[in-house]
């Protein structure tokens, strides 16, 4: 859903639900976010990114999610000096911007990414000015006077899931390595009787995961976003991705997430006199694929399906083997 983002007279952020009706108090029902100081521009790209221009040059960042959060630590520098001639800037919806100077000269152009690339003089085009439009308007509320910037937003800023769904069939291994989890050496050298020992362990090897999501979808800044959902696995002496339900896991959605696996075994070895025998366990470590996906609830409420990938590693098929050393 769209919501609308605003800044008051004194620099105030403020997003809230999207006005329809003359009753409805936008002004009362946002909510304040941070402050922007010393800037002369702010406008919003359709994709929901912030624009601003300050002491002549050109930033864009997210738009935050809280409050007393310092927003130019999180934008970057996009345009140097050339801003400052700036008297309109605003998008169109497919994304382009567009940029009247004080000196009247109109330009369009690709969204500035680079500080280096001056945008007016390699990548904009100068176009004439021409032709007018009316729209119809409709009564939206008041007190709108405190307010010195509008655009609409998408609402996508994620606060919650509400349910979530991997799809291990449609997953892929995308690498497999073996791995030494445990490893001995028995030795008979100067005996001459045989010798008998047990090769007995219980390991717990670790592995990380984390999860990508599909564009334009974020999360509230430093929110950590849990859920509860089984484990992609491969089973002994199996090659498909399953899902292990009778194991619930606590998933972070918005940090990197720890598990662990045990293995066990225990074998006798027979060591002949003069030999040494070596004794070693080793699994399969997979790197896997798997895509999701979730029901999810943003900052005002509204729901939503998103979709994205699990990158994470699987540890299967516990082989012990013995050789002469």
């Amino acid at each position: 859903d769209t919501v609308l983002f605003s800044i008051t007279l004194d620099g105030t952020m403020k997003i809230g639900p999207t006005p329809k009706h003359y009753r409805d108090d936008y002004p009362a029902q946002a909510f304040n976010l941070t402050t922007l100081e010393n800037v002369s521009h702010v406008l919003c790209s359709p994709e929901g990114e912030l624009f601003c221009v300050r002491d002549k040059d050109l930033y864009r960042g997210p738009i935050p999610s809280k409050k007393n959060v310092d927003w130019f630590s999180m934008a970057r520098r996009v345009g140097k000096k050339d801003w400052g001639k700036c008297r309109i800037l605003f998008f169109h919806p497919n994304g382009e911007l567009y940029v009247t100077t004080i000196n009247g000269k109109f330009y369009k152009g690709p969204q500035p990414d680079n500080e280096k690339v001056s945008w007016m003089n390699k990548q904009a085009t100068k176009i004439k000015l021409s032709g007018c439009f009316v729209d119809n308007s409709q009564h939206l509320g008041q007190n709108f006077h405190q307010f010195r910037y509008f655009c609409f937003v998408k609402d996508k800023t994620i606060s919650n899931i509400i349910s979530f769904q991997f799809l291990p069939e449609h997953g892929q291994r995308v690498s497999e390595n073996p791995e030494v989890i445990e490893e001995r050496v028995y030795k008979n050298k100067e005996s001459s009787v045989q010798l008998k020992h047990s090769f007995t362990f219980d390991k717990t090897v670790k592995s990380s995961s984390s999860f990508a999501h599909e564009h334009g979808f974020t999360f509230e800044a430093g929110a950590e976003v849990k859920f509860k959902a089984g484990v992609p696995f491969i089973g002994e002496g199996e090659t498909d991705l399953k899902m292990n339900l009778n194991t619930t896991h606590t998933w972070s959605f918005t940090k990197t997430n720890e598990s662990e696996v045990r293995f066990s075994s225990s074998s006798d070895v027979e060591v002949p006199p003069g030999k040494a025998i070596r004794v070693v366990a080793l699994v399969v470590k997979a790197n896997l694929l798997v895509p999701y996906r979730a029901k999810v609830r943003t900052i005002f409420g509204s729901e939503t399906e998103i979709e994205g990938t699990w990158n994470g590693v699987t540890h299967y098929n516990l082989t012990v083997t013995q050789k002469d050393e």
